[in-house]
């Protein structure tokens, strides 16, 4: 499958070299909190006018991939179960866990692409993945990465899948089905220390969920 050229950096020179490379291109960041929170992004003029807080902390930034369909693949152990998103009717199709109302629906990969799947997972020693992909208007699946603690979650609720199942009998311990999922929500909101300076995903208005 084909990656899309990537960047892990904290050197401002660094991103503002890839960004000159990709007028059109995504980030995200290794920082988070309760109290700010933010999704894959697209690169605007903001961001790349602040650049200089990368040295507060990396982020990734990526080539923009258009595509009709986004994947999101969980794999427990030698299971693979596939989620297809409809970016055509998504209100924010950068990142498909905002928009909550996007039509998806499991779907089944190519058989050399789960092959693939699979034998990466071995070769990297992942007894869990979750896996980002898209499908292009000419019908290419395009690799984006690999998140070995990655959510799956949103996709038993939105899709129907049992990942919290196959999760439970992976590792031999009772865990509650699709039909039985309690959500806690945390009554904090939790809290940023003003003395440190804000890392880039803090620049822009946030992005919050859309139900």
């Amino acid at each position: 499958m084909r990656v899309p050229d990537t960047c892990v950096t904290s050197d401002p020179l660094e991103a503002a070299q890839f960004l000159a490379k990709h007028p059109s291109a995504i980030y995200k960041s290794f920082w988070g909190s309760e109290a700010f929170w933010q999704p894959t992004r697209e690169v605007d003029a903001v961001v790349r006018s602040s650049l200089d807080r990368l040295r507060v902390c990396p982020a990734i930034f990526q080539e923009n991939v258009q595509g009709p369909l986004d994947i999101r693949v969980t794999v427990v152990e030698e299971s693979v179960v596939a989620v297809g998103f409809d970016l055509t009717k998504s209100r924010y199709p950068t990142d498909v866990r905002i928009d909550t109302k996007t039509p998806c629906q499991v779907v089944e990969l190519p058989a050399v692409v789960e092959s693939q799947i699979i034998t990466f997972c071995k070769l990297a020693q992942l007894n869990y993945a979750a896996i980002d992909l898209r499908k292009t208007s000419d019908g290419e699946v395009v690799f984006f990465e690999v998140n070995p603690a990655g959510q799956f979650l949103y996709l038993d609720l939105l899709a129907g899948t049992e990942v919290a199942g196959l999760m439970a009998r992976a590792l031999d311990s009772p865990m509650p089905t699709n039909g039985e999922l309690l959500i806690e929500l945390a009554d904090s909101e939790g809290s940023i220390d003003s003395s440190y300076d804000m890392p880039i995903h803090g620049v822009g208005s946030p992005v919050t969920h859309l139900t």
